[in-house]
């Protein structure tokens, strides 16, 4: 049966490659409906169809509860904190920290209608994981790439992809931090990836530039000595311009 490649570096520590990757899901569907191009060799069984589609199932499931369970465990501590500031009353904290939910609810609304399930997820995860790099989402509202661009699968993995770099290019054991923006304007959707902390420069510009090489055709980039700004404009739809 023919083996997908290695995850990428987050990929592996998030666990989620069988999402992203939907080249073997459109191989194995071809294969259990017989039309298959591919060599005799390498079309699946109907039993091998049955194991990798019981296989995706249970792991979308996992991501599922996994994700659901921070979502719990994040709302959980801010509760926690709203009793601890309401007993001590500590009423200006708890009055700041109920500021604090609020622009979190916001900011989660806009990335759950990003239009890209699996990127949302995705940063959500990052977000609230315990992770090398502390990532901070900041959208516009009612941001939805399905209906802005013409090719948003592409703008997904150019995001994911350029947020694995970061996080595998930190070093150190000081606060560091990734704001990820984006929004629309002249025409074009604006992501913005703003890095602070110690990092491997070469190697984060290596891939930068190698990603910047493989299709992207508005973009820069600064590297500082502990920071990084790296701005990627991605053109809407014609009858989106203007937005």
């Amino acid at each position: 049966m023919a083996r997908r490649g290695a995850g990428t570096f987050m990929d592996r520590f998030l666990d989620m490659d069988g999402l992203w990757d939907t080249d073997w899901f459109s191989d194995l569907l071809s294969s259990a409906a017989g039309r298959s191009s591919r060599s005799e060799e390498g079309v699946f069984s109907e039993e091998e169809c049955r194991q990798m589609l019981a296989q995706m199932e249970a792991r979308i499931h996992d991501f599922y509860i996994r994700a659901f369970s921070l979502f719990r465990h994040e709302w959980m501590n801010d509760i926690q904190l709203l009793i601890g500031y309401a007993r001590l009353k500590k009423y200006d904290k708890l009055m700041k920290h109920m500021e604090m939910i609020k622009e979190k609810a916001a900011s989660e609304s806009a990335l759950f209608k990003l239009g890209h399930p699996r990127l949302a997820l995705f940063l959500y995860l990052c977000q609230t994981g315990e992770y090398p790099v502390r990532l901070r989402c900041s959208m516009t509202p009612d941001l939805q790439l399905d209906r802005l661009l013409d090719d948003p699968q592409w703008a997904a993995e150019q995001v994911k992809r350029l947020v694995e770099h970061f996080f595998a290019a930190a070093r150190g054991d000081g606060e560091r931090e990734l704001r990820l923006g984006m929004k629309v304007e002249d025409g074009a959707l604006h992501v913005r990836f703003e890095y602070a902390g110690e990092y491997d420069r070469s190697r984060l510009e290596q891939e930068v530039e190698r990603q910047a090489a493989a299709g992207w055709r508005m973009w820069t980039a600064d590297f500082g000595s502990a920071s990084v700004q790296v701005d990627l404009r991605i053109p809407v739809r014609e009858d989106m311009d203007g937005r």
